[in-house]
């Protein structure tokens, strides 16, 4: 994940940090949409989670579900309306995974 925010331009990273600072991406649905579906972290989670399936001989698909599920468990530990917090799943679970065949066509 880091490693992946290392190559993108300080720029981009910048914007997204004036957008929506570390501490409040659970301020509400919408910074977290903000930021879980920018494309700097759909970037670096997506490379985060690629990164352990293969060190640990993983299904990818197995490593996102479990990456989707705790920020699924995180939205609702920071008292996320639950049918909000399922669209955005829904929509960053889309875009992660397009971006996770797009970069990695053979990925597994």
């Amino acid at each position: 994940h880091e490693l992946e925010h290392s190559s993108q331009s300080t720029e981009e990273l910048m914007t997204l940090q004036r957008k929506v600072p570390d501490s409040n991406i659970w301020k509400n649905i919408q910074t977290a949409e903000d930021y879980y579906l920018s494309d700097v972290e759909t970037a670096a989670h997506v490379t985060g989670i690629y990164k352990k399936a293969k060190t640990y001989k993983l299904p990818v698909t197995t490593v996102m579900d479990h990456n989707l599920e705790q920020i699924y468990y995180t939205g609702l530990a920071y008292e996320a309306d639950p049918e909000q917090l399922e669209s955005l799943m829904n929509r960053i679970s889309k875009k992660w995974a397009n971006y996770l065949f797009d970069r990695y066509p053979r990925a597994r």
